[in-house]
């Protein structure tokens, strides 16, 4: 009886280890990520032709000291 708890006491403990290893490792890789720059994302993503999307155009609103700018897509339907 003793030896059976003894295993069972052993086992628990290494795969506690692994446990722990394993969040502390996907941990790393999901908080220390490489920040990409806009451009690299624009490039990764790619253009809204892409997705199907019409070319959209490109607008500016002016109002208290600040431009906001954006696209704007005309819906085909």
């Amino acid at each position: 009886m003793k030896k059976a708890l003894i295993v069972v006491a052993v086992i628990l403990a290494v795969l506690a280890v692994v446990y722990l290893g394993a969040s502390w490792y996907f941990s790393g890789l999901i908080v220390a990520f490489t920040p990409n720059s806009l451009a690299e994302e624009r490039l990764k993503d790619g253009d809204p032709q892409d997705y199907g999307l019409p070319a959209p155009e490109e607008i500016t609103f002016q109002g208290d000291g600040e431009t906001l700018a954006g696209w704007y897509f005309d819906n085909p339907v």
